[in-house]
């Protein structure tokens, strides 16, 4: 089953149990991978000419891209609970904190910081990277490698901090 068909799975039985934060949570969920294929046929269908029917394909999202959808929603809710704990809404802190349970089970498992690391020094050793200026080369290998398992602001730091 694919990450799109769990959450309609999802969806349909949060809707069933009345679980209204799980409802709206994955509705809004949806409604993002929506936008991100209109999105994507947009900037495919311009300057071309692909029937309606090929642009439909190729704005179809796959799992990687669902994955990061996913992932950007959690930062979205990260950056809410900062400003909300900042000006003292601890109710709305403790909503979007529920939220971000519900959309942590649609991405994988973070790999281990330890993990992490040993494939960026890695990664730096086979690039040659001596300086900060190739910080963007080391970063997107290890970001092929690693895939969704990790966030690019981490990978962006400790490469970061192993090259200074």
């Amino acid at each position: 089953m694919g990450l799109q068909e769990k959450i309609n799975e999802d969806l349909k039985e949060a809707q069933r149990s009345k679980d209204e934060l799980r409802t709206t949570t994955l509705r809004m969920l949806i409604g993002a991978f929506h936008n991100k294929e209109i999105e994507k046929r947009t900037k495919a269908s311009r300057g071309s000419n692909k029937t309606a029917v090929e642009l439909e394909k190729e704005s179809r999202l796959n799992e990687e891209e669902m994955i990061k959808v996913v992932q950007s929603e959690l930062k979205k809710r990260k950056e809410a609970i900062e400003s909300f704990e900042k000006g003292g809404r601890e109710d709305l802190v403790a909503k979007e904190k529920k939220e971000m349970s519900v959309l942590e089970k649609y991405v994988p498992e973070q790999i281990s910081e330890e993990k992490l690391k040993a494939v960026v020094l890695e990664e730096i050793k086979g690039s040659g990277a001596k300086s900060i200026k190739e910080m963007g080369a080391v970063i997107k290998r290890v970001s092929e490698r690693v895939g969704a398992s990790a966030e690019g602001s981490r990978i962006a730091a400790l490469v970061k901090s192993l090259l200074q």
